[in-house]
């Protein structure tokens, strides 16, 4: 970098495959120290990369894809950006992995941890938060093993919902999906939720569906599990802007980020998910 190299606040350093001497460790660890340096000290670091160790699934919605078209190299702005192909759709990481050119393997160690899908990216958003802010303070010897990922909604169309359940049971030996309730009274049917658990029991039941409200009644979606004042703040729509910004200012914000009643219905909603899915023995 030069003997005059230094770091400005409030600029972007643009990197060029970064790291490739190092180790796959080292690499992951690379990744760790420049977000957190970027953030203490208010810079901005872009990856230029084919490495798929330096993705990190537990931060997807940093991911941004260059792909050529006919004349020239556009940027895609969402990690999955939909594709109308309900297949391809449902696996967050189709892009991903069609860009570096690596299977599901690289990602996921089903050893390690479970993958829990989850409907859409703001969801994604707000459970991976969780889960870290969890794993530093109470969970700090004993992490979550859950890795997150949304599958671009339940779908409407019965054959895209049995497309979406076909394709979970090719990305997880035992699929587990966390999907909200929208019934709008308790004998609703036509609900979205229930007509995808509709489809999961016409195709033989493959996988597991667990939904917010059988944690606690009032869960419908997962921005109830926020306090009244933290959801006005926090979750008031769908934009996945907000909520990347509400998973910086959990993990960057200090303990008083959210409510202490935020904090208590978000470990509620891990433990149960570790209790349903057997992840944790009590």
């Amino acid at each position: 970098w030069g003997s005059d190299f230094s770091f400005n606040h409030n600029i972007i350093y643009v990197m060029d495959e970064p790291a490739t001497p190092l180790s796959v460790p080292a690499r992951k660890e690379f990744r760790r120290f420049l977000k957190e340096y970027a953030h203490k000290n208010h810079v901005t670091f872009v990856l230029a990369t084919h490495d798929p160790f330096l993705v990190d699934t537990d931060h997807l919605d940093e991911i941004r894809i260059v792909e050529k078209e006919t004349e020239d190299s556009v940027i895609k702005n969402h990690f999955n950006y939909p594709l109308n192909n309900a297949s391809k759709d449902s696996d967050a990481l189709d892009k991903i992995k069609r860009s570096l050119g690596v299977g599901q393997h690289v990602f996921h160690n089903p050893q390690k941890h479970r993958i829990i899908f989850v409907e859409g990216i703001t969801d994604y958003c707000y459970l991976s938060a969780f889960k870290l802010y969890f794993n530093e303070r109470e969970f700090k010897d004993n992490p979550i093993p859950f890795t997150f990922l949304p599958i671009s909604g339940l779908k409407n169309n019965p054959n895209d919902m049995e497309e979406t359940i076909q394709k979970l049971c090719e990305l997880d030996n035992n699929p587990i999906v966390l999907t909200d309730d929208d019934r709008k009274y308790d004998s609703d049917q036509q609900a979205t939720s229930e007509r995808f658990k509709r489809a999961n029991k016409y195709l033989g039941n493959p996988i597991t569906i667990l939904q917010l409200s059988k944690c606690d009644e009032n869960f419908k979606q997962i921005e109830d599990c926020f306090s009244a004042n933290d959801r006005n703040k926090y979750a008031g729509n769908k934009r996945m802007e907000l909520s990347m910004a509400f998973k910086t200012r959990l993990l960057y914000g200090g303990e008083d980020a959210v409510e202490k009643q935020t904090k208590r219905n978000f470990l509620k909603l891990f433990k149960w998910v570790a209790w349903a899915t057997n992840l944790i023995k009590n």
